[in-house]
């Protein structure tokens, strides 16, 4: 029982700070400050995917579990340049934070944004008349008036 009672306590407190190790952080716009909701966070080594996540609604992420090594994190997010940040140092044991800001910008110019205007198509859809036959094209549907 004396023996038992070390060895147990020495390897719960190795499987704890295992778990600990971990990579951690907040994504914003570099422009305007603004969280970044469900950016991509992926984690690689030796040009390998490991794991990601996602950020969230409040811009932060974190990623959990990982071995003690050095990695390369790339944030990215639709309309936005993807960040690459390699030598990432993930010590054992330790929370590491590593905060990024995504540019909606290339070579300093902003992406160029697309707007696609709809305009109503009068009463194509009426909630009490179901068996109309209708073809609708996507973009109609798109734009679709719903007279309730």
């Amino acid at each position: 029982m004396k023996i038992l009672l070390p060895i147990l306590i020495l390897s719960f407190s190795s499987a704890l700070s295992f778990s600990q190790t971990s990579l951690s952080g907040k994504v914003t716009d570099a422009d305007t400050g603004e969280e970044i909701i469900f950016g991509t966070v992926a984690i690689f080594k030796n040009d390998v995917l490991l794991t990601g996540t996602e950020t969230d609604l409040d811009g932060f992420y974190s990623i959990t579990g990982l071995e003690a090594g050095v990695y390369e994190v790339v944030f990215s997010y639709t309309g936005y340049t993807d960040q690459k940040v390699t030598k990432v140092e993930v010590p054992e044991g330790k929370n590491t934070r590593l905060d990024a800001k995504l540019s909606g910008k290339i070579n300093g110019r902003h992406r160029p944004t697309a707007i696609i205007q709809c305009f109503p198509y009068p009463n194509l859809y009426r909630a009490d008349n179901l068996t109309q036959g209708f073809t609708f094209k996507s973009r109609q549907i798109r734009c679709l008036a719903i007279d309730h």
